[in-house]
């Protein structure tokens, strides 16, 4: 079994000298991923993936789109391919921590009547480098047009590049939080999580281990790719990706209203152990 494409040149000899079966895990079509974010490199990626996807026995694809796109892309046989989602570890709904938002509100200095905007990620990766950007440039300015809601938007996730950090210490209303020890304190104390992803590859898995929260999420429709919305309840509003007046009156919604809880058929699609039975080998 192998992670990504990466080892696809040792893929063969494997073969080879083994007689094993190779399985791949792939988490994105990772050539329109690097086309995506401006990698001119990314034809090589294309032959690169097209070989290694070939060679191995069977290729588990994240979602459907991605799975189908593969097969149109590089010609794959449609038996040598199935739909492993992106899983999480939690079976039912956790219980929430009602005093998340206040110990938050307390460790950032925040006014008990500022609703609390979460973004969460890995930094230092253009995609959600540009999302900070969005959220600095584009959402404050089109928040700030509801001179009644008050808010606060808490960006959580080591290496931000520092002249975002610099643009984000003159928004009175942004607070860079750098990595946190439990996000999940962070997911559960916010009002709504957003998703404002415009480019890269496959399935978002922070917006499925934030609804996996039973969280409130606002994403782009990039940013929900792969994501089936029908197991999702009420819990996720996908906004088109250029729509900043409909991604911020989605936030505010969020904040002004109670949603169900999330359907237990989302941990049915999403949970590991009920993901693994599914999985076939031959």
């Amino acid at each position: 079994f192998f992670e990504q494409v990466w080892f696809g040149w040792v893929l063969l000899l494997l073969k080879i000298f083994t007689s094993k079966p190779i399985y791949i895990r792939a988490h994105n079509i990772e050539f329109a991923r690097f086309k995506s974010i401006g990698k001119i490199w990314w034809p090589l990626l294309f032959l690169y993936e097209k070989y290694t996807y070939k060679v191995a026995n069977k290729t588990f694809f994240l979602t459907e789109n991605d799975r189908q796109n593969a097969l149109t892309i590089f010609k794959l046989n449609p038996n040598k391919t199935q739909v492993i989602p992106y899983g999480v570890n939690i079976r039912s709904m956790p219980q929430k921590n009602t005093s998340a938002n206040s110990t938050i509100k307390q460790r950032h200095k925040i006014d008990e009547v500022d609703k609390i905007i979460l973004f969460y990620g890995t930094m230092g990766y253009k995609p959600n480098n540009d999302a900070v950007l969005f959220l600095i440039e584009k959402l404050e300015s089109e928040l700030k047009a509801y001179p009644l809601f008050n808010y606060k938007i808490l960006v959580c996730g080591k290496n931000l590049p520092l002249d975002i950090v610099e643009k984000i210490r003159s928004c009175h209303s942004i607070i860079y939080c750098g990595f946190v020890d439990n996000l999940n304190e962070y997911i559960h104390g916010a009002d709504v999580v957003v998703n404002p992803i415009f480019s890269g590859g496959g399935i978002k898995t922070k917006a499925i281990d934030a609804l996996a929260q039973n969280a409130n999420l606002v994403s782009t429709e990039t940013g929900a790719i792969g994501i089936e919305t029908s197991v999702c309840g009420t819990k996720l509003h996908i906004v088109k990706d250029n729509d900043v007046k409909g991604f911020a009156e989605a936030i505010i919604n969020y904040c002004t209203k109670t949603t169900a809880d999330i359907p237990n058929q989302f941990y049915e699609t999403y949970n590991w152990e009920e993901i693994i039975k599914k999985i076939n080998l031959d």
